[in-house]
């Protein structure tokens, strides 16, 4: 599945509703994941290509939970930053973008 990164801005009071919308459409892909993994796990034979197709459909859920999370993780560090350059009398541009660090693995 192709990404792109796409920008667009909310009102400061709609924030928080949506890091809560992101993180619930997270956990249903994740339960899903789940799920799947559950009924996976408990075939008596694994080594047939419905495995192999359920195995690699997991492994895509948990990377779009993961792209998802750190999606989360960078507008939460974003507002923060924003909430310390208040605190500090520094003001960003109205279009100014603060992004997170890639973290090292």
């Amino acid at each position: 599945m192709s990404r792109i990164n796409i920008s667009y801005s909310i009102e400061m009071e709609e924030l928080d509703s949506e890091i809560g919308r992101l993180i619930a459409r997270s956990q249903e892909t994740l339960q899903a994941a789940t799920i799947e993994f559950i009924r996976v796990a408990d075939q008596e034979s694994y080594l047939d290509v419905s495995t192999y197709e359920s195995i690699d459909d997991l492994r895509q859920s948990l990377a779009q939970v993961d792209h998802a999370l750190n999606d989360i993780n960078s507008i939460i560090n974003s507002y923060n930053i924003y909430q310390l350059n208040q605190l500090n009398g520094s003001s960003p541009q109205p279009n100014e973008e603060h992004h997170a660090e890639p973290s090292q693995v």
